[in-house]
């Protein structure tokens, strides 16, 4: 018993170790903003806003956001899973901190929580993998200082990108166990089903999963190999039915593609009788080619059906976004830019995006090195399951680079294997203090953020020069960007209207104030985003005409946005232009906001809109 504990210990010891260091810079980072009512990014103010609504009495089956583009309210497209635990952390903790204390709290505590989670799953599979020596602090640096990963835990962070990052590592770690545990198979389809109740983001590594499980029964000489076959499927389709049974009427009644969907419960459905045909026929098909046609011609037939039902959904979630919102916002979203055009924009953020899968590819080669790579991939099981996981995601991360967070998740425990095998060649020296030196400078070296920082420093971005030049300010001084609660609060003293905001001010205004507000980075917001860009872009007369038919209050703009720049640059005589150069048209009366704490004026400029003569 105490040599178990010990092994333990000496297992998930460095993990825990890595992950207190990782998660204190994280707080670093981001907590202070936190404890100010300030978020991450957009989706993390949205997410907030919707469980503020939930557990202020809106109905579990109500999805609409009232208070986004009043004249066609906002429908979310988001499962209620992150709401249960973000919000259940604030009902439990409230009696003890008070209802905002507890809310701050949710928001610090989660984020963190996950990725300890994460990188335990991620040491776990890479000691699947090897028992070599170094292996367990390899993976947990891999998976800790992997910036796609570690950046979607930042606290804070409660989009629900690092819970699907969780979700897709316990489903590979499932996949690994199901051979010998068919049960596992069990755990792995109720996983793909809430991944993809979460997010429709999950689809590329559910269908990794789907892919992993059925090239398991094909390889497999085992007379009851079709077991976790039929148990995946069987689990997937069935928790995917339940989260649509459980979703609000509109999920179930629209063939959305952008969401769990009728679309997702027949593909589901299709799939798991494909698997189970499979099973049972693979008793009397046992040669790995005759079975890979024959999952391979029933998976296809799955998708065919699928796709003859709903073809809308072959050209993805923002096939039938209006034109214009794909050239002025959706084409400037970073996370989801293809990757050839993150690469050109930033060079540093592009190799620490690809880092870990480039790593994990060395560690396929050095992992049982007097193995062929081919024979490896046949014969383990865990490697092979790993490396469906990890291409898959990236493959898909060439087209949105958001994929890279799981491809770099999914390929830490591969990577590891390389780095602990380069962490063994310090044995070669003979004192024990160069032997030390020499495994941390390669620890060092071979760490996600290393290559990728010497590489941004010796060709360094406009944004880096940007970012290192804002550094140089006091270290004591706190300035307030326009998206932050602090600033947009003041809006609270004017009563509640519509503004029409900014695409990036939308969220942050709905989280801070209780005003309505026309747009915010969603493609089911179109005719908010549509009145908004119209009203920035346009003259003044026809921002005007775009106001007071949708019946807007207020305006308000932000002189130091990346979107700011753009839209001033793409229409030099727009509205937004001319705010920022300090003539707003006559119809637009400026509001005094107050000085915020330090003395630092408001950035937010913030009108009233004249009622018509």
């Amino acid at each position: 018993m105490a040599s178990s504990v010990r092994e333990r210990l000496e297992t998930y010891g460095p993990a825990v170790f890595i992950w207190a260091v990782v998660a204190f810079a994280s707080f670093l980072k981001t907590g202070p903003g936190v404890m100010r009512g300030t978020l991450p990014g957009n989706d993390d103010y949205m997410r907030l806003v919707q469980v503020r609504d939930w557990l202020g009495g809106q109905a579990w089956g109500d999805p609409v956001q009232d208070r986004m583009f009043p004249p066609d309210p906002l429908i979310s497209h988001w499962g209620r899973l992150s709401d249960v635990l973000i919000g259940g952390l604030v009902k439990v903790l409230t009696p003890f901190l008070g209802a905002a204390g507890a809310e701050t709290a949710a928001l610090l505590i989660l984020p963190p929580a996950l990725l300890l989670i994460a990188v335990l799953l991620v040491v776990r599979l890479a000691t699947q993998l090897s028992k070599a020596p170094w292996v367990a602090l390899s993976a947990a640096l891999t998976a800790g200082l992997c910036f796609p990963v570690f950046y979607q835990f930042y606290p804070g962070r409660i989009d629900h990108h690092g819970l699907q990052i969780v979700m897709a590592l316990a489903t590979a770690a499932a996949i690994i166990r199901a051979p010998k545990s068919p049960n596992f198979a069990l755990l792995a389809g109720a996983l793909c089903g809430l991944s993809l109740w979460v997010g429709i983001e999950s689809a590329p590594y559910v269908a990794a999963a789907c892919i992993a499980i059925s090239v398991n029964w094909v390889l497999s000489q085992e007379t009851r190999a079709g077991r976790p076959l039929m148990l995946f499927g069987l689990s997937m389709a069935g928790v995917t039915a339940l989260c649509l049974l459980i979703s609000p009427a509109q999920s179930r009644a629209a063939a959305a593609c952008d969401a769990i969907s009728p679309v997702f419960a027949l593909l589901t459905a299709a799939i798991a009788a494909a698997m189970v045909i499979a099973a049972l026929t693979g008793t009397k098909i046992k040669a790995p080619f005759a079975r890979l046609l024959t999952i391979g011609g029933l998976g296809l037939a799955a998708a065919g059906v699928t796709v003859a039902l709903y073809p809308q959904c072959l050209h993805g979630p923002y096939a039938d976004l209006n034109p214009r919102l794909t050239e002025v916002w959706l084409s400037n979203v970073s996370e989801a830019k293809p990757f050839h055009r993150t690469f050109t924009d930033n060079l540093t953020v592009s190799l620490a995006m690809i880092i870990v899968p480039a790593l994990a590819i060395f560690g396929l080669f050095v992992l049982r090195p007097k193995e062929t790579v081919i024979t490896k991939i046949l014969n383990n099981t865990a490697a092979r399951t790993l490396l469906i996981f990890m291409v898959l995601t990236a493959l898909t991360g060439l087209i949105q680079t958001r994929m890279f967070s799981f491809s770099g998740a999914l390929g830490a425990p591969l990577a590891a294997i390389f780095v602990a095998h380069m962490a063994v060649k310090a044995d070669r020296f003979e004192l024990d203090l160069t032997k030390a030196l020499a495994r941390v400078g390669l620890l060092a070296l071979l760490s996600p953020l290393f290559i990728p920082a010497v590489i941004g420093l010796a060709f360094p971005t406009s944004k880096i020069v940007n970012e290192q030049t804002a550094q140089q300010e006091p270290a004591d001084t706190i300035k307030i960007e326009c998206s932050e609660p602090a600033a947009l609060r003041a809006l609270d003293a004017f009563p509640a209207g519509f503004v029409i905001t900014q695409i990036d001010l939308g969220a942050p205004t709905l989280t801070a104030t209780r005003h309505s507000v026309t747009s915010a980075p969603y493609h089911r917001n179109e005719k908010g985003l549509l009145a908004a860009i119209n009203v920035y872009l346009g003259t003044p007369d026809e921002a005007r005409a775009v106001a007071r038919n949708i019946g807007a209050d207020y305006l308000i703009a932000c002189a130091e946005f990346s979107e700011t720049k753009l839209f001033t640059k793409m229409e030099p005589e727009g509205l937004l232009a001319n705010l920022i150069a300090g003539t707003p048209p006559a119809w637009l009366e400026p509001l005094p906001l107050p000085t915020l704490t330090g003395g630092q004026e408001n950035p937010v400029l913030a009108y009233r809109i004249k009622s018509a003569e």
